[in-house]
């Protein structure tokens, strides 16, 4: 009986640990936002008529490719995609974290 316990515990932590780690997989990757709904924006993709902003500065500590592909995209007058991850019960709303970075970039980027 007590080796037939230690074998039912065994396979229960087991089940445990492949379960929590499908969830966490599941909920850690960039594409899981399409079990909550998309609150995605038009927004024009006319050029900012501003004088010339150093975007190579701002965007210094962004990831090598991802600068270049956004600097690429400001010359060729393109409009440059960016995906936000991020919880949405860290608040929704007109005072949550979503629109504090969205009015942040726009401020910013144009």
């Amino acid at each position: 009986m007590k080796t037939f316990s230690l074998i039912m515990l065994a396979v229960g932590c087991a089940a445990v640990l492949f379960y929590g780690n499908a969830y966490w997989q599941e909920r850690s990757t960039p594409d899981a936002g399409s079990h909550h709904p998309s609150k995605l924006e038009k927004t024009s993709s006319e050029p900012v008529t501003e004088e010339t902003t150093d975007y190579g500065a701002l965007v210094s500590n962004w990831p090598e490719k991802a600068q270049d592909t956004f600097l690429n995209d400001i010359r060729e007058n393109t409009p440059y995609q960016l995906a936000i991850v991020g919880s949405t019960a860290l608040r929704e709303g007109e005072n949550g974290w979503s629109e504090q970075v969205k009015e942040k970039l726009e401020g910013t980027f144009g």
